[in-house]
């Protein structure tokens, strides 16, 4: 009733009109996530001390479990802000595969000098969690990226001097869209982010219906995920090259596609536009 109410707020008012506001640093160093216990002891007699029992300390990436972190992929690639612990690369193009079909292969690198190896006793191990959002103009949700790379190597000297590369693809109609993706390497927990804007054409707007112009120095076998990329051939897929930079004694691979190739006259020669 009224009069147990005023009671109670007397005594709040009572016990917060008088307190002390201690302060101290932990001994402990470890950002472990554990719940930490608080005691608060007075030497005066007849004393009684209120006081929060503990906290939580902060979390880092090495004791976050796997519902953090993939809820901290998700916020990154939400974010308007872009982050920059990891350093990442991005191309993309385009491929007709009919009429109102293109596909967009996608190729994401990250330097070899970036990524911190686990020992083991026969290889060094990395792995790196991908997310990538598709977005059209409306800002709809066309296509999505997850995935986790497994790297063991021996030794990682090796890929230190080079550049991880991603390859995967999306499946589009013409339009403008914007993608971004979010890598994070996770034996420290750095994460990189990269956004572009791609325009697949309509080429049937267009006299001359090409596709991409996509260079490369080296080859792979391809993977399940990047089968029906037109960059794959026999088993073989050519990577793109994101820097356009070819050593001496590199071979240049370049891939292209023309459609509908016809005669033209124009009055000289008769010229013939072939795949």
């Amino acid at each position: 009733d009224t009069n147990d109410f005023s009671c109670v707020y007397t005594k709040v008012i009572a016990d917060t009109s008088a307190y002390y506001l201690l302060g101290y640093s932990s001994t402990n160093p470890a950002r472990d996530g554990r719940f930490r216990r608080i005691r608060v002891r007075v030497n005066k007699p007849g004393l009684k001390v209120e006081h929060r029992n503990g906290y939580y300390a902060t979390r880092d990436f090495l004791h976050s479990g796997k519902e953090d972190r993939e809820r901290q992929l998700q916020d990154q690639l939400m974010t308007d802000l872009s982050s920059t612990d990891l350093t990442v690369w991005m191309s993309a193009s385009f491929f007709r595969l009919s009429e109102d079909r293109f596909y967009v292969p996608v190729s994401i690198a990250v330097p070899g000098s970036e990524i911190p190896f686990a020992q083991s006793s026969t290889q060094d191990r990395a792995t790196i969690d991908v997310i990538g959002l598709m977005r059209d103009r409306q800002q709809r949700a066309v296509g999505r990226l997850r995935d986790t790379v497994k790297l063991a190597v021996q030794p990682s000297q090796e890929v230190k001097r080079k550049t991880v590369q991603y390859e995967t693809g999306f499946t589009l109609p013409p339009g403008q869209y914007r993608l971004k993706v979010v890598l994070r390497e996770n034996q420290s927990g750095a994460i990189g982010s990269y956004e572009r804007d791609i325009i697949v054409p309509d080429l049937r707007k267009l006299p001359i219906k090409v596709s991409s112009v996509v260079l490369g120095t080296q080859t792979q076998p391809v993977a399940e995920r990047n089968a029906v990329s037109p960059l794959a051939r026999n088993g073989t897929m050519l990577v793109p090259s994101l820097t356009h930079v070819v050593s001496t004694g590199q071979p240049l691979y370049f891939y292209y596609e023309v459609y509908e190739p016809a005669i033209v006259q124009s009055g000289g020669p008769r010229l013939l536009t072939s795949i």
